[in-house]
């Protein structure tokens, strides 16, 4: 019996594969403001619940020469709030910024800059998107932490982010823009498909060559909430090496899947991480990506036997239809369950899929948090609507490295196994798993 493909109808942020510039009417900057306590509770509970009406930014870092960065944002326009009651009686939206820049590694509060920035931005008719561009003065040799609140002040919707702005040296992927090849859209993401064509900006001038190591994909799965095995270390090895002049160097492609790796000098350590998760990630349409995350509900036996079917899409469907006593209720788990593998991908990709990670982990099985701490260097979800006393609370840690700023590792503990189990044991009874005050 066929069962229906997956369609994510909500915008993909990152899918589209560029990006246009709005028109901007107004520039205000307000003075400077005092650095917050970052760890004060704030629930950002929409970062990653799309049903949940908010604002989702998006972020990059590039610096422009060794005293001065830019933060460019993204937005969706679909998520502002345009009118015309304003003195210009322009049909306008009216987003304020507000960012700290403090030092990183040393954690103290000196901050390095801040201010607020009011833009007015007139309804940019048929773009589904804006970037706004911010100077930022962050000074070389250095790592901060950049805390951004974007609010929406005719919806009064806000989000608050933490980006880290590494000036330790030239060699950081910072250092890099990707833009189309006619250089005019600069892209946000990191990932592309092989149909992807790519150039290669670079913030100096008189660099030689350019340098891009391929690894191909060969990622894990993460081991279990309750594991006490140590967590493996990324170690990019890698299996080929191309070398380019950068005046005369052509578009890049990205023609396997797995891990590209740009620098300027293959010596260093640092470098920008591009990947490549196939033709339609982040969403799901390949039988062979809806295969693959059922591991989470398999032990390795049933899995592997799950594997030698050779219709690979008959395997998954019979899967479904095996858990329950009709299509309905199938097509309703697959609904669930592969929309949020493709809000993973979408949300938690670093150096392999968002759905690979511990956090995609977690936001598959379990569902999206009920509460949502964050800071600089963590996150706390939390299940249960009373912060104080809750019933489940995950931490994550964000672990620094060279490829990727989205790299965080949960906190594991054996007090998890029974909660795990059950979350397992009642996918597999046919049912979504649902961790309420109930």
């Amino acid at each position: 019996m066929k069962l229906f493909s997956v369609v994510i109808s909500r915008l993909f942020r990152c899918s589209a594969g560029f990006y246009i510039v709005g028109t901007l009417a107004m520039l205000y900057l307000v003075g400077c403001s005092s650095l917050k306590n970052i760890n004060q509770f704030v629930n950002q509970v929409s970062l990653y619940n799309p049903g949940i009406i908010s604002i989702h930014p998006d972020y990059i870092i590039y610096h422009q020469n060794d005293t001065l960065s830019l933060l460019q944002i993204r937005l969706l326009t679909e998520e502002l709030l345009f009118n015309e009651a304003n003195s210009e009686h322009n049909n306008q939206s009216e987003v304020k910024i507000n960012y700290v820049l403090s030092d990183s590694i040393n954690h103290t509060k000196f901050v390095a800059d801040s201010a607020t920035v009011i833009r007015k931005i007139s309804n940019p008719f048929n773009k589904k998107v804006i970037t706004l561009t911010i100077p930022i003065h962050a000074v070389f040799g250095k790592i901060y932490t950049l805390e951004i609140t974007v609010k929406d002040m005719l919806h009064t919707i806000s989000q608050r982010s933490f980006v880290t702005v590494n000036k330790q040296n030239h060699f950081t992927g910072q250092n890099f823009r990707l833009v189309n090849p006619s250089g005019d859209i600069t892209y946000f993401r990191n990932y592309f498909s092989n149909d992807d064509s790519i150039k290669i900006i670079c913030n100096d001038p008189s660099t030689k060559q350019i340098f891009i190591r391929f690894q191909a994909d060969n990622s894990i799965l993460p081991y279990s909430p309750s594991s006490l095995n140590p967590i493996a270390k990324y170690n990019f090895r890698a299996d080929s090496t191309w070398a380019y002049d950068y005046k005369a160097m052509p578009n890049i492609t990205f023609p396997w899947k797995g891990n590209y790796y740009i620098q300027k000098d293959s010596t260093q350590e640092d470098g920008f991480m591009a990947t490549n998760f196939g033709k339609w990630y982040p969403r799901i349409k390949e039988p062979q990506a809806m295969l693959a995350p059922l591991q989470y509900l398999l032990n390795d036996e049933e899995f592997q036997n799950l594997k030698t079917i050779a219709n690979v899409k008959l395997a998954n469907d019979n899967f479904w239809l095996k858990l329950t006593t009709n299509v309905d209720q199938s097509r309703e788990l697959i609904r669930v369950f592969y929309t949020r593998q493709s809000y993973a991908n979408l949300y938690f990709s670093d150096i392999q899929e968002g759905w690979k990670t511990d956090r995609g982990m977690i936001y598959i099985v379990l569902g999206p948090a009920d509460i949502i701490t964050k800071t600089a260097d963590s996150e706390i979800w939390t299940y249960g609507s009373d912060e104080k006393n809750p019933l489940l609370r995950i931490v994550f840690m964000k672990h620094r490295n060279p490829f990727s700023d989205n790299h965080f590792e949960m906190q594991r503990s054996d007090n998890y196994s029974f909660i795990w189990k059950s979350a397992i044991n009642t996918w597999r009874k046919g049912k979504v798993f649902v961790l309420n005050d109930e």
